[in-house]
């Protein structure tokens, strides 16, 4: 079987997203050696039990708290890059997968192999980027060098078309996010109690883009409601102090039904921002799959998921919406329908388009 290389910018055992899943997927299909940064603080973190074929290949380095010593940032970057020369010269690898051009720097230059970058946000536009213009000159010359350019939404596309020009839109191949595990059977699913409190849940990470006001007036204006939260939060974010937004820490991957079975709707109130606009969230994969009523901000990239969500572009529509969600019992979507994109859109799907380009 042969073997591809990737190198991912995040720990392998942080909430499991779009990195993990294709790396799960393609690991069918090559034996998958992965190269990550190794994280020293765990807090949200999971475990993300690797499959047969896939070698997790940390990289323990200086930890952040002192990269403003003279040297440390040189010393770490001579870590990763001796890791991935290792891998490179050793195994033969003629096949590279990258998810962020922060980690092109740790190619070398004259490495002949395909590379496929797989751009799955607007990593310019992240507000946790400091040195956007270094990304971005790294962005540009990983565009111009891969085989293939994969990009999660068709915004994002366009946002590096206008960014970098149209000489390699040709490369740009959309491979939107998916589903992956187990469809779940109506007879598994729990049935809602009637006059239980009305528990809305969200997860995923709590970042800049969260739309804690929204939560808090909706508090004001529903006695019967709390907001329960899993997922991470990230540094330096304020969260309120409220006894009805319950936050419930990190939640293994297979067990998120399980703790979300007694809500009565799946929420994703974020602030539409040029980085929210180029997302394809993961998450309302995973909420159709758990058959609830769904109530999301609206933006383009997902006017796809009309059918199964309630949309909301203002405080009024969201309260206006919400009252129709807890009036009622009934999901906006059928049980065949749910089935249907579940299975059309599985990561399993996604994944041959990627063999494919991979093997093109």
């Amino acid at each position: 079987m042969e073997q591809i290389l990737y190198l991912i910018h995040v720990d392998w055992n942080w909430i499991k997203q779009r990195p993990q899943f294709i790396a799960e997927e393609l690991s069918k299909y090559y034996k998958v050696n992965i190269i990550y940064k190794y994280s020293y603080n765990k807090k949200g973190f999971q475990t993300n039990k690797p499959s047969s074929n896939v070698t997790l290949i940390p990289v323990k380095s200086i930890p952040h708290k002192l990269m403003h010593l003279p040297f440390v940032k040189d010393i770490n970057k001579l870590f990763f890059e001796k890791k991935v020369m290792n891998e490179l010269k050793q195994k033969n690898i003629k096949k590279v997968y990258i998810t962020s051009p922060l980690l092109y720097e740790y190619l070398p230059k004259n490495y002949k192999g395909k590379i496929i970058y797989d751009c799955m946000d607007d990593h310019v536009a992240l507000e946790s980027n400091t040195d956007s213009s270094l990304i971005q000159s790294n962005e540009k010359e990983l565009i111009k060098k891969a085989t293939a350019t994969l990009v999660s939404s068709v915004n994002l596309k366009n946002v590096l078309i206008k960014r970098y020009g149209k000489d390699f839109s040709n490369k740009l191949k959309l491979v939107r996010n998916g589903y992956n595990g187990k469809i779940l059977s109506q007879e598994s699913m729990y049935n809602l109690q009637k006059n239980k409190k009305k528990i809305i849940s969200y997860f995923g990470t709590v970042s800049s883009w969260f739309d804690f006001k929204l939560i808090l007036e909706s508090l004001k204006d529903f006695k019967n409601i709390e907001y329960h939260i899993y997922g991470p939060i990230e540094n330096g974010i304020q969260v309120p102090k409220n006894e009805r937004i319950k936050f419930m820490g990190t939640v293994e991957h297979n067990k998120l039904y399980s703790a979300v079975k007694d809500s009565t709707a799946l929420i994703m109130p974020f602030k539409v921002n040029k980085i929210i606009e180029s997302v394809d969230p993961v998450k309302l994969y995973e909420y159709i799959n758990f058959n609830k009523n769904i109530l999301t901000i609206k933006y383009n990239e997902i006017n796809r998921f009309d059918k199964f969500v309630y949309f909301y572009s203002d405080y009024t529509e969201y309260k206006k919406q919400l009252e129709k969600l807890l009036q009622s019992d009934e999901v906006k979507y059928s049980n065949l329908e749910r089935i249907s994109f579940l299975e059309q859109n599985s990561w399993s799907n996604r994944i041959k388009q990627i063999v494919d380009i991979l093997n093109d």
